[in-house]
């Protein structure tokens, strides 16, 4: 895959799993005072993940033609771990009946 495709690609998933991340955060406010601090913490959690996703994009951006390769292996296992954490969050979310949806 072309870097420039695939930068893109990841940039857009990482995008929506903020959106997610955002909404599970909005949902946090409105549970009870103990689930809160679990959930704002786990949000919290997830947004270092997001970020951590970003730097690495941002290392297969300037890295050069030869290396970015070897980067791509580390940004498609951020996005998946990411993806993950935020699946947990929302059945956390189910069990406690806080899901709002």
């Amino acid at each position: 895959m072309v870097r420039n495709a695939y930068l893109k690609k990841v940039e857009e998933r990482l995008s929506r799993l903020d959106e997610e991340i955002d909404v599970l955060r909005k949902r946090a406010e409105s549970t009870s005072a103990e689930a809160r601090a679990m959930f704002v913490r786990q949000v919290a959690s997830l947004q270092s993940q997001a970020e951590s996703a970003r730097e690495r994009i941002r290392s297969v951006r300037e890295a050069g033609a030869a290396s970015w390769g070897v980067l791509k292996k580390g940004v498609d296992e951020s996005i998946r771990d990411l993806r993950k954490g935020i699946d947990e969050a929302v059945q956390r979310f189910r069990k406690t009946g806080s899901d709002n949806r």
